[in-house]
């Protein structure tokens, strides 16, 4: 059977979606980092940025994440 239904089921599901691909965090204090998140565990996203930097995010830090609209694609960024 399934068993008990993991409590951050949605939250695993969106960020194995998301991974390798390009997203916007904003953080509760107002700034985005934006690039290539390409790690997450219980507690931190790591985020490579355009710059090449590795940028290690709390999630606690996090008030919304985002996928970023793909290259000449709109469809994924929800706007007309």
């Amino acid at each position: 059977g399934e068993g008990k239904r993991d409590p951050h089921w949605l939250q695993q599901r969106w960020l194995t979606a998301a991974k390798g691909k390009t997203i916007a965090v904003v953080l509760t204090n107002g700034q985005e980092v934006n690039g290539t998140l390409i790690a997450s565990d219980q507690f931190t996203l790591g985020v490579k940025e355009a710059s090449g930097e590795l940028a290690l995010v709390y999630k606690g830090a996090c008030a919304v994440l985002r996928r970023a609209a793909e290259g000449g694609e709109n469809g994924e960024s929800g706007k007309p």
